[in-house]
């Protein structure tokens, strides 16, 4: 007979003999405890794989990243140069300083430092 002092013990004890009277709760206890057991040496041995090829995504997905948004901002930069250029043969061709900056949507300030170099 076992002795079961501890009142959890005592409900645990119960609960086993209940689970362990039908068939079906039964099974179901037997293929959950397989399925916790399963996981548990899948995220052993995935452990450390999963690890590595969190890395490796995360790299790969900064680098990505990187290279998007350093394309970006080149284009922005050339785009930018580019229109700086337009602007100065504007101001070569003596168009007026505020006709440029609707064309050019350069800052006026831009246009105006341009317009010294000029």
């Amino acid at each position: 007979a076992i002795t079961v002092s501890d009142t959890t013990m005592e409900k645990a004890f119960n609960l086993w003999e209940e689970i362990s009277k039908d068939p079906e709760n039964w099974a179901a206890y037997v293929n959950r405890d397989m399925a916790i057991r399963d996981m548990n040496q899948m995220k052993r041995e995935g452990h450390e794989a999963g690890l590595e090829e969190g890395r490796r995504e995360g790299l790969q997905q900064g680098l990505q990243q990187g290279l998007q948004q350093g394309l970006q901002q080149g284009l922005q930069q050339g785009l930018q140069q580019g229109h700086k250029d337009v602007a100065r043969k504007m101001l070569k061709k003596g168009m007026d300083i505020k006709d440029i900056v609707e064309l050019t949507g350069l800052p006026i300030e831009v246009i105006q430092e341009i317009a010294k170099e000029v």
